[in-house]
């Protein structure tokens, strides 16, 4: 935003001074900012007697088609993004009355190949009964056993998150430990395998906020 300064007194002032409200909005309504594309993802875990597991969809669309992922989507013009979050995952799991709480804003560049997004991750952990069925964008729903081993041979220290479900191959994360001046940590991934998107740093995220066991 340009400044002018009057000389005689120093005063610095803007080009919006002396506009009303409605005339500043009309203006800024003419200039084309770059918007990225909003998304929201969820992360749902349940206990089992094998620990806790999560719920992922395989994709029934490009891009990413037939890989695993968190549910999830656009969200839609004038939508809070918490609603989106409610929305797609009844959409996609017919999961509905859950609480969500946030744990994560993702807007990596290139970390969707459809171009700049930037995605608000949300997490639950919901009683063991509740059950999944795919529905809408997703070609299937399952929970996957999740368990994180830690390997102390390096003077860090990695965790690796594995994610096991019957006959499917395994999906792995990877990851050490980053430390927040405020809140959780969260997971720093060093590689994964069998997610789409940049969906094993959400999962690695939401396992870490969720279970408190890895801190």
């Amino acid at each position: 935003m340009q400044h002018e300064t009057d000389n005689a007194s120093g005063t610095v002032t803007t080009p919006e001074e002396g506009m009303t409200e409605e005339q500043f909005l009309e203006e800024y309504k003419k200039k084309e900012y770059p918007k990225p594309s909003l998304t929201a993802d969820i992360a749902v875990f349940r206990h089992s007697r094998d620990g806790v597991e999560l719920l992922l969809i395989r994709r029934a669309r490009h891009p990413f088609r037939s890989c695993w992922a968190l549910p999830g989507g656009f969200v839609d013009p004038n939508e809070d993004v918490i609603d989106a979050a409610r929305r797609e995952l009844e959409e996609e799991t017919g999961i509905t009355n859950v609480s969500l709480d946030p744990f994560g804003i993702y807007g990596t560049p290139g970390r969707d190949p459809r171009g700049w997004t930037v995605s608000g991750g949300f997490c639950t952990l919901v009683e063991s009964a509740i059950d999944a069925k795919a529905g809408d964008d997703a070609a299937d729903a399952r929970w996957w056993t999740a368990e994180a081993t830690f390997d102390d041979s390096d003077a860090r220290g990695t965790y690796t998150l594995s994610l096991r479900c019957l006959d499917e191959e395994p999906l792995l994360v990877r990851f050490d430990i980053t430390a927040r001046r405020f809140g959780a940590p969260c997971a720093h991934v060093i590689d994964s395998s069998g997610f789409a998107f940049d969906h094993a740093q959400l999962v690695a995220d939401a396992y870490l906020k969720v279970t408190h066991g890895i801190q």
